[in-house]
């Protein structure tokens, strides 16, 4: 496997192109960066760094680059079902563990709080419209909240701007990520998108 920056080149160089070149499929035009976050405490703030360098890099080369946190949506969806204060109350009486477990219900119920839609909704509300939109803080959901699997499956043909998650995990051969590297957090090996 290559370094980070290699695999930041490679990245930019794709993205360059017009139209650029990172999805497998027409009707997925998404792409994630992988990088591992465990390696030591700076990894998550240098990823950010980069992706806003990258995303210069880009604006200067004529392409307009949307960077969006999906921090909020864990927020949001959690306003949506009973609000922070419920929230303490219950991991007062009960966990963190218990109101881990909660929260991830919440997130993986299309009827609460439907995340792929939401985060499609608000690709495909950024105006101007970008040529590209960078996802990150995507460890917001970790280590067991939302699937990213699940994001990346439900923006297929709701996205149509070139769009790349900065992906939180470990990779095992070419196509297997960990999710923030925890075992179970495995995902299946069928992303039918490209990992850089």
């Amino acid at each position: 496997m290559s370094s980070l920056d290699e695999r930041l080149g490679v990245l930019e160089a794709d993205l360059a192109r017009t139209p650029p070149r990172i999805n497998a499929y027409d009707d997925l035009p998404f792409a994630m960066l992988q990088y591992d976050p465990a390696q030591d405490a700076e990894t998550e703030v240098r990823m950010r760094e980069e992706m806003t360098r990258l995303a210069r890099r880009l604006d200067g080369a004529g392409k307009r680059v949307a960077c969006l946190s999906l921090g909020p949506f864990l927020w949001k969806a959690i306003e949506a079902a009973r609000g922070l204060d419920a929230l303490f109350a219950h991991e007062e009486k009960t966990s963190f563990f218990d109101a881990h477990e909660v929260v991830a219900g919440w997130l993986s119920d299309p009827a609460r709080f439907p995340l792929p839609e939401k985060v499609a909704a608000a690709i495909n509300a950024i105006a101007p419209r970008p040529d590209i939109v960078f996802l990150y803080r995507a460890s917001v959901f970790g280590p067991a909240l939302a699937a990213m699997s699940t994001l990346v499956k439900g923006l297929h043909r709701k996205v149509t701007i070139p769009t790349v998650l900065f992906y939180p995990g470990t990779r095992e051969g070419e196509w297997n990520l960990r999710f923030q590297g925890v075992a179970e957090r495995e995902l299946p090996s069928s992303y039918h998108v490209r990992i850089y």
